[in-house]
C-alpha cells in the first residue's frame, strides 16, 4: 500500500513539473504577437528569458521571437531548437516542433520568417564565424543548408549587428563582416580580418552581390552603434544616442526628429523591452507591459550622409568566354608594361644614385633635407624606445595641413626613397625603416629603425652633412 502511494505521488509530482515546464504566468508581449493575424519582419531580442526549456544547458542561451503567418515561435539561438508558442485556457503554451540535436554553431545567427518557413543566417561556433544560410524543415523537424553564391559570416545580438530583413522586395543587407577563422594560422598579431562591404542577399536568387563599401563615418562609430529593431524604411539603430535610420534602398543616414514626443521613452526602454514594427506603427514593451507609436519615413531627417559608395555592377560575375580571354589579355599586356617601365625606372633612379655617391661635388648629397630629418626624428624615437607615428612624421614633413591622400602619398615616397638609397649604399635588400600595425587600430602603422643599425646610420648621416 505504502508502495502504491509512493508510486501515485511521483507521477503527480512528474506531471506537476512537466505542466509547470510547458507553461507559465501571463505575457503581454507574446499574448499580443500570438494574436497578431500577419508575419513581423523582425521582433528585437534582449535577454529575457520567455520561459524554461527543461534543460538547464539551453536556458542560458539567447530566446528569439520569430512571428510568421502560420504562428509564433521562440528559436533558441545557437543551437536548433524550436518551440511553438500558443494559448490554451489562457495559460501559455511551449511546444517543441524540431528534434535537433546539434548546437553550438549558430551563436549570434539571425533568425527571421520568410514565406512561412523558419530560416537562420550566419553565426558563430566551432571556430570560426559562418554565412551559412539554413532553413527549418517541419516534415523532417531538422535543419536544411540553402546554397548560397557565398558565404557572408556575421553575427547578430542584443548589441551587435548591422542587418535589414527587407520583406517588401525579399532582400537582405549587411553592412560589414567578420572574417576569422581559428583553425588557420594568423597572420602576425591580426586573427580576424573586418571587411566593410556592404552586401545585398536576394532570398529569390539566392545570391549576394556587394552593392558598395561602408561609409567611414559609421565605420568609425561601429563600437558605438547598437540596434534597435528593423523598421519598413530600414534598420532603426543608436548611434551613441541618437536614433537613426540606415536606409539602404535610398542609400542614406537618417535621424529621427529629436523634438517627437516618444523619442526619450524609445531611449529609456531599449535596453529592457523588445521591438517590433506593425506596418508603421512601433511596438515595444516585455511580459509586463506593451507600448506603441506610430512612426513614418517623414519623422527621420536626412542627416547629408550615404550610408555606403556605391559600386556598379553587371551580372556580378566574370565576362564568359571571348570577353574574359580579351579583358584577361589586356589587363596581362598592361602588367608586363608597367613591370618593364618600373625595372627601368629604378636602374635609372640607381644610376642617380650611384651618381651622387661618385660625385666629387661637395653640395651634393645622398639623402635630401626632409629625409635627414625624417632620419634624425626616427633616430631619436628608437633610442628612446619609441615607435614614430604618422602624425609626428607629418609634423617633421611639413605635411600636418594636408589632406590625407597627400599626406600618405609623400611620406610614402620619402620612405622608399630612403629605404631605396641605403639599400644601394650598402649592398643589402633589407629596408632601414621598418614598420608595423599600431597595436589598438589595425589599419594604422608605426615606423621605426633596427636599434643594431643605429650607429651606422648615425656616423653615415653624420658625414654626410659635413660634406656640405
Amino acid at each position: 500500500m505504502n508502495n502504491l502511494r509512493f508510486i501515485i505521488l511521483l507521477v503527480l509530482s512528474f506531471l506537476f513539473l512537466k505542466i509547470k515546464a510547458n507553461s507559465s504566468d501571463r505575457n503581454i508581449l507574446l499574448e499580443t504577437l500570438i494574436k497578431t493575424g500577419q508575419d513581423v519582419s523582425f521582433i528585437s531580442w534582449q535577454k529575457e528569458i520567455f520561459f524554461s526549456t527543461g534543460d538547464s544547458t539551453f536556458d542560458t542561451y539567447p530566446q528569439n521571437l520569430i512571428k510568421s503567418n502560420k504562428a509564433l515561435y521562440i528559436f533558441i539561438n545557437g543551437s536548433g531548437k524550436i518551440y511553438e508558442v500558443f494559448q490554451e485556457n489562457d495559460q501559455l503554451k511551449f511546444k517543441r516542433i524540431d528534434s535537433t540535436i546539434h548546437f553550438g554553431y549558430n551563436i549570434g545567427s539571425f533568425g527571421f520568417s520568410y514565406k512561412d518557413k523558419i530560416y537562420s543566417l550566419g553565426g558563430y561556433g566551432f571556430w570560426r564565424m559562418n554565412g551559412q544560410l539554413r532553413v527549418f524543415n517541419e516534415k523532417e523537424k531538422e535543419w536544411d543548408i540553402v546554397k548560397l553564391n557565398k558565404e557572408i559570416p556575421f553575427i547578430t545580438g542584443t548589441t551587435e549587428g548591422i542587418i535589414w530583413l527587407d520583406n517588401k522586395r525579399e532582400k537582405i543587407y549587411t553592412a560589414f563582416f567578420i572574417l576569422k577563422d581559428e583553425a588557420i594560422k594568423s597572420k602576425g598579431l591580426v586573427d580576424k580580418e573586418y571587411l566593410y562591404d556592404v552586401m545585398e542577399l536576394d532570398l529569390k536568387s539566392k545570391e549576394w552581390v556587394k552593392i558598395g563599401n561602408l561609409n567611414p563615418l559609421i565605420i568609425n562609430k561601429l563600437q558605438s552603434i547598437k540596434p534597435i529593431t528593423m523598421s519598413p524604411w530600414g534598420q532603426i539603430v543608436l548611434i551613441g544616442d541618437k536614433i537613426s535610420l540606415l536606409d539602404y534602398r535610398n542609400n542614406k543616414i537618417l535621424a529621427l526628429d529629436i523634438r517627437k514626443s516618444y523619442y526619450q521613452t524609445i531611449i529609456r526602454s531599449y535596453w529592457a523591452c523588445s521591438f517590433y514594427f506593425r506596418d508603421s506603427t512601433l511596438i515595444f514593451g516585455n511580459k509586463n507591459k506593451l507600448d506603441s507609436v506610430n512612426i513614418s519615413y517623414k519623422d527621420f531627417e536626412y542627416s547629408g550622409q550615404t550610408l555606403y559608395s556605391k559600386e556598379t555592377y553587371k551580372d556580378n560575375i566574370i565576362y564568359k568566354n571571348s570577353y574574359f580571354i580579351v579583358s584577361f589579355c589586356a589587363i596581362l599586356l598592361i602588367v608586363v608594361t608597367l613591370f618593364l617601365y618600373l625595372k627601368k625606372r629604378n636602374k635609372l633612379k640607381d644610376y642617380k644614385i650611384e651618381q651622387i655617391i661618385k660625385s666629387s661635388n661637395p653640395a651634393q648629397r645622398v639623402f635630401d633635407e626632409l629625409e635627414i630629418q625624417l632620419l634624425q626624428l626616427l633616430i631619436k624615437n628608437t633610442e628612446s624606445g619609441l615607435p614614430t607615428t604618422t602624425e609626428q612624421q607629418n609634423k617633421v614633413l611639413g605635411l600636418s595641413k594636408k589632406n590625407i591622400e597627400i599626406q600618405k602619398k609623400q611620406r610614402s615616397d620619402i620612405i622608399i626613397s630612403i629605404n631605396r638609397k641605403f639599400s644601394f649604399i650598402t649592398k643589402k635588400d633589407e629596408p632601414l625603416i621598418l614598420k608595423r600595425r599600431t597595436e589598438f587600430d589595425k589599419r594604422s602603422f608605426e615606423y621605426f629603425l633596427e636599434y643594431s643599425r643605429l650607429e651606422d646610420i648615425k656616423t653615415f648621416i653624420k658625414s654626410n652633412a659635413s660634406e656640405s
